[in-house]
């Protein structure tokens, strides 16, 4: 059925008198307007009401105006109203709408090409602010947090109301908290807390404003790792990771998780190529305080490592080989090569060899971990890995994003004979565990 109702005063959700329909609410008269509501149930409409009782939605008049409070969304539409006040002087009013033609809703074309980006901005605003550490150093009206950021007060009500509406705050009277996540990660001088992301992910941003160009001219249009510049790269990646060390982090742990106490007994040696933060072997460290590291890595960005491990207390386990990953001897004996968001990066030709460089530096039965971004054989999804390949495009000469059916490829061809995937909330794409 195709409707659209329009009224002078809301529907009233109270006082039945007569039920209809729908078992997700139920229609009826107020006693007090003369007219006929709809009785607003937690859970939306599973059947559509009968069109009498719609119909008669413009017959009856509305005797006295009074308040009404409710939302209720069935599959006729929704139906709308918010609190009036008791003299009638603020009716909202409420339509009941069905689309009568076949034409798609733009609603996802309009978030995508007007707000895609502006969450990004504030939450990177509230962070390069120091909203959340504000708050969880006692901060809370906005009075004290635009007063703590030196900000204006209207204006920071309006950033804080917003990361409420994100869930980054919760919002109490005149009272705000943070949630878990920002409490975890947004708040300066905590364990996992994301240092820089606010200044690298404007940066980043702004990047894909070359996009058009990239595509015409297939060719990046400032990237983010320059192609020869060693000391320049080092910079960039010195940055990164520590913004990326609780995402890699959490799932180095969940890897951990994945394996049998004897498995992770048998860990002894530990290679860990282009180790940034650490944050993929740091976890495999504290399960197994037998466990030696071997960090490869600029030596502009070690001291990051060592800056972690330290944090984590298990330094005294790593040891350092510093240079180009591409042109260092990675030796051999490991029980263990991790490859965290390291491929990518590398290309297809770079990636696959250096996937048979990690085959010959393991021992016999050792295992090697990959973490990447991958889409589906296909490539029609899921969204953030084919995103992650146009970030790869946009910022560097050779990056791009694999499906796990080259990996298993490359994998066979290295000799690994067992391939597995380890499946995590904590990672937006399976994690490849490969034994030799």
């Amino acid at each position: 059925m195709a409707s659209a109702l329009a009224s002078t005063t809301p529907l009233c959700p109270f006082d039945l008198a007569a039920r209809v329909g729908c078992r997700g609410g139920a229609a009826h008269t107020c006693a007090v307007s003369g007219r006929l509501g709809w009785r607003s149930l937690k859970r939306p409409c599973s059947t559509e009401p009968s069109s009498d009782a719609f119909r008669n939605l413009t017959a009856i008049s509305p005797a006295t105006p009074h308040r009404c409070d409710t939302v209720q969304i069935c599959t006729m539409g929704i139906l709308a109203w918010k609190s009036g006040d008791p003299a009638g002087l603020d009716w909202t009013d409420t339509i009941v709408s069905k689309s009568s033609s076949k034409l798609p809703s733009p609603v996802e074309v309009g978030v995508d090409l007007f707000f895609g980006g502006w969450r990004t901005f504030v939450v990177a605003s509230a962070v390069e602010l120091d909203v959340f550490t504000a708050i969880s150093s006692g901060a809370a009206t906005v009075v004290q947090i635009a007063s703590a950021a030196n900000a204006h007060e209207p204006a920071m009500r309006r950033l804080l109301d917003a990361l409420v509406a994100l869930k980054y705050l919760t919002h109490k009277g005149e009272r705000y908290a943070l949630t878990s996540q920002s409490a975890t990660f947004l708040v300066r001088g905590v364990e996992l807390y994301m240092e820089g992301i606010d200044r690298f992910a404007t940066f980043q941003m702004m990047g894909w404003t070359q996009l058009t160009e990239t595509i015409r001219t297939g060719k990046p249009g400032k990237p983010s790792v320059p192609t020869g510049d060693d000391v320049a790269a080092a910079e960039f990646f010195a940055t990164l990771v520590k913004c990326m060390f609780p995402l890699s982090f959490v799932g180095g742990k969940a890897a951990v998780a994945s394996l049998s106490a004897a498995a992770r007994a048998r860990i002894r040696n530990i290679l860990d190529v282009a180790a940034g933060s650490g944050a993929w072997s740091i976890p495999f460290a504290q399960a197994n305080h037998r466990a030696q590291v071997t960090v490869v890595d600029f030596p502009q960005v070690t001291p990051v490592t060592r800056e972690y491990t330290a944090r984590f207390k298990v330094s005294e386990r790593y040891r350092y080989l510093e240079g180009n990953l591409r042109e260092l001897d990675f030796g051999t004996g490991y029980d263990l090569v991790i490859l965290g968001h390291v491929i990518h990066g590398e290309g297809r030709e770079a990636g696959r060899y250096l996937v048979e460089r990690s085959a010959a530096a393991l021992n016999d039965r050792g295992m090697l971990l990959i973490a990447e971004m991958i889409p589906n054989d296909e490539r029609t999804g899921p969204p953030y890995p084919m995103l992650f390949g146009i970030n790869m495009l946009l910022h560097t000469a050779q990056g791009d994003v694999f499906t796990m059916k080259e990996y298993r490829e490359w994998l066979k061809a290295a000799a690994f004979k067992g391939v597995q995937t380890i499946r995590t909330p904590m990672v937006l794409s399976p994690l490849i565990l490969a034994r030799k």
